[in-house]
């Protein structure tokens, strides 16, 4: 159950997001038109299996089956974002994309963790609105804010649009990243690991 892993404010966070009729209603568009293909297709990657990357693909394997997935995500291996590793998706279909500098720096229960955390991602529903963040406010957080633009710009009725969707956004974001490490902890099994 992902209440195992899941911080509290993080659900907390969740449900004041699906309230925000804006917001769901960007979040189903962008998962409805545009979704997952085009993600896919922005990344330069590989996707694990049993013949690619097999000991990477185990530990994937053992992440999900540990957090309970009742199905597993796809997970690619990038070069283009080497020292990251981000959640995709949709509340239905998920997917993982780790960089390379990751999986050949990190391995067992280094690299158990960082699956783990991704795939805590995926467990407790954070995919979509992982999604909704990058086509939202994009890769590099807010955009300038009122106060970064002057005075000027709180007159701008977009600026005032882009703000009231991207504080909900963010302030769920913070809260998620708790819930997966929590998840990366309990498949890793100790806090000292």
């Amino acid at each position: 159950d992902p209440a195992a892993f899941q911080w509290a404010q993080d659900g907390a966070a969740m449900a004041r997001l699906r309230g925000i009729g804006p917001i769901n209603a960007a979040a189903r568009t962008i998962s409805d038109r545009v979704g997952r293909r085009w993600i896919e297709a922005t990344f330069n990657a590989v996707q694990l299996s049993e013949q690619q990357l097999p000991a990477v693909y185990a530990n994937a394997v053992l992440a999900a089956r540990i957090l309970g997935m009742p199905t597993m995500p796809d997970v690619f291996v990038s070069g283009d974002r080497m020292w990251d590793s981000v959640t995709y998706g949709s509340e239905h279909s998920a997917f993982v994309i780790v960089g390379t500098a990751l999986i050949t720096n990190y391995q067992g229960v280094d690299q158990l963790f960082l699956l783990a955390r991704e795939m805590g991602h995926c467990r407790a529903g954070h995919a979509l609105w992982k999604t909704v963040i990058r086509f939202l406010i994009g890769e590099q957080g807010p955009r300038k804010g009122l106060s970064g633009a002057g005075m000027l710009s709180a007159l701008n009725p977009a600026q005032l649009v882009g703000g009231a969707l991207e504080l909900p956004l963010l302030a769920w974001a913070r809260q998620a990243e708790i819930t997966a490490d929590r998840a990366g902890l309990l498949a890793g099994g100790s806090e000292e690991d």
